[in-house]
Order: structure tokens, then C-alpha cells, then sequence
């Protein structure tokens, strides 16, 4: 079992939302939390998307997972929202380009 870099100073950390939506002002002390760490925190416009209480649809918040699971230069994923949203991406989701480049997910 291959397990990724310890984070460090510079590391680059995927926010996304697998199951509900949130508010950038929800979002925003977990942003400085991870500024402070010295990290840099990776946040697409789509995480704000908007379906009926998710963010987004099925295809939109696995296409967004997928994406930072197949970025070499993403070190961590942290979900700001999970849960039972995030059940129906499972069986969908290519982990080629993760065990590829492991991250931590959080």
C-alpha cells in the first residue's frame, strides 16, 4: 500500500463538497485554518453550485471528486460536506489517477 507525502508548507489541498451545499461564508474559517497551516487551499467555482439542497447534481459533485483525485498536484482532498450525498459517486468514480498520485483525504 503506497501512502502520500506527508503535507508541508506549499502542499495544495482540493476543497469540494461531495453531498451539501455550502456558503462561502460557512467555508471561510476552514479556508484560514488551512492558510495558516502554511497550505494552500484549491476552491473551484463549482463547489457553490446549487442542486435543490446539494451542491450540485450527482454528475456535477463526482465530476468535481474526480478531478481532484486525478490532479498530480493536489496533495489532499478535504470534504466540507459529506455524507449521504456522497454514497451514490462511490461506485462511479475512476481511482486510476488517486493510487497514481495518493492523497490524504479529509
Amino acid at each position: 500500500m503506497r501512502f502520500p507525502s506527508f503535507l508541508k508548507p506549499g502542499s495544495k489541498i482540493a476543497v469540494v463538497s461531495t453531498a451539501l451545499k455550502v456558503t462561502p461564508a460557512e467555508l471561510q474559517p476552514g479556508l484560514d485554518w488551512i492558510r495558516a497551516q502554511g497550505w494552500i487551499p484549491v476552491v473551484r467555482d463549482a463547489l457553490f453550485a446549487e442542486w435543490f439542497r446539494f451542491a450540485g447534481d450527482d454528475s456535477h459533485r463526482l465530476a468535481e471528486l474526480q478531478r481532484a483525485m486525478d490532479d498530480p498536484e493536489t496533495e489532499a482532498i478535504w470534504f466540507v460536506r459529506g455524507g449521504y450525498g456522497t454514497i451514490p459517486l462511490l461506485d462511479r468514480l475512476n481511482w486510476t489517477g488517486f493510487l497514481d498520485s495518493p492523497k490524504w483525504l479529509i
